[in-house]
């Protein structure tokens, strides 16, 4: 068989595909800041780009699976830059009815396997997609998993071995740049080199009564060290999460036991109301 993106198939050819072989991937992460340096479409464009290398892993690992490639969804809850010229932000509700949507109209056609590939990490996203996956699964027959979100609050996926603390990394930092360089260099702005590292104490700031990264000191948009960013991580980094979505695939299609939240992250979660 072969990975196919969805907008490129007639409904007979997606008619044609054996429901209990394919997987089917749905990127989704919102169009957002990412920095003086980083595309707007950062998170978005790593959420299309690791699914659909993690489908060519797959395809070169087993071919007789079909593999779809769902079309980017470029939205997300984005709160904390909701404030910088760019992003686009919809609420938690909203998200989670666009997740529970999407996946439903591929339950009620009997695709039964389905990889969220996800980029953005802010809680309320998080909390939408895994709402709308439970919520689903609740109601068919369909297994769905968001394997990089649940990578992102267990530390790093990429090996490094910058000395760098990762875990004050977090927004068109570091990772995203390399990222950008690696893969799409033509879209980093050169004044990357240039930029200082930017640190913030999210809790402290977050009780001083700053909600968005602009309130909270990140006046350019950026948390971390992007002026650090190279391509021979950038590679690991992609290459990385994307061989995670492709064995947490494999995982989901063998009913094999996927990580899981910490209970840190979904006593976190549990505080997050959507809106």
């Amino acid at each position: 068989m072969a990975v196919f993106e969805l907008e490129n198939l007639t409904w007979e050819d997606l008619d044609k595909l054996d429901r209990c072989k394919t997987i089917v991937f749905l990127p989704i992460s919102p169009l957002e800041e990412h920095g003086p340096q980083l595309p707007i479409g950062t998170d978005f464009i790593a959420a299309r780009d690791m699914a659909k290398f993690a489908a060519q892993i797959m395809e070169t690992d087993d071919s007789s699976f079909s593999y779809v490639i769902h079309p980017g969804i470029p939205i997300g809850c984005a709160g904390f830059t909701a404030d910088f010229p760019g992003t686009l932000s919809i609420g938690g509700k909203a998200m989670m009815q666009v997740v529970t949507d999407s996946c439903v109209s591929l339950a009620r056609h009997g695709f039964r396997f389905v990889i969220i590939s996800n980029h953005h990490y802010e809680p309320a996203h998080v909390k939408a997609i895994k709402t709308a996956i439970d919520k689903v699964m609740q109601r068919f027959t369909i297994k769905i998993a968001d394997p990089l979100s649940v990578a992102a609050y267990s530390g790093p996926v990429a090996a490094t071995d910058i000395d760098l603390d990762l875990s004050r990394e977090s927004h068109a930092d570091f990772e995203e740049t390399s990222f950008i360089k690696f893969k799409h260099p033509e879209l980093l702005k050169d004044i990357y080199r240039e930029l200082p590292q930017v640190h913030v104490n999210f809790a402290v700031r977050y009780l001083a009564g700053g909600h968005t990264l602009r309130s909270m000191g990140a006046i350019r948009g950026y948390v971390g060290s992007p002026a650090w960013a190279t391509s021979e991580y950038g590679k690991s980094y992609f290459e990385s999460r994307s061989q995670l979505l492709a064995e947490s695939a494999f995982k989901l299609y063998r009913n094999e036991k996927l990580p899981q939240m910490s209970l840190k992250m979904k006593a976190l979660l549990n505080l997050v109301m959507l809106s």
